[in-house]
């Protein structure tokens, strides 16, 4: 896995985790790892296969890494 981020949402409970990887298989790899983790009861996920203008994720303080 290249690089990943993450940022919480408005609600408490929602999370959204960006990764980059090189392949599908990385891709594949990276979901199984995130959806093994025992506090998480459901994923979904998007792929973006290019982007143009790109804006940081930041991470508020006192918010969990």
């Amino acid at each position: 896995m290249r690089k990943a981020a993450s940022a919480t949402s408005a609600r408490s409970s929602n999370r959204r985790i960006k990764v980059r990887v090189d392949t599908t298989v990385e891709l594949a790899y990276a979901l199984d790892r995130i959806r093994a983790i025992p506090a998480i009861s459901h994923t979904n996920s998007t792929v973006v296969l290019r982007t143009v203008f790109e804006r940081p994720i930041t991470i508020e303080a006192g918010q969990p890494h």
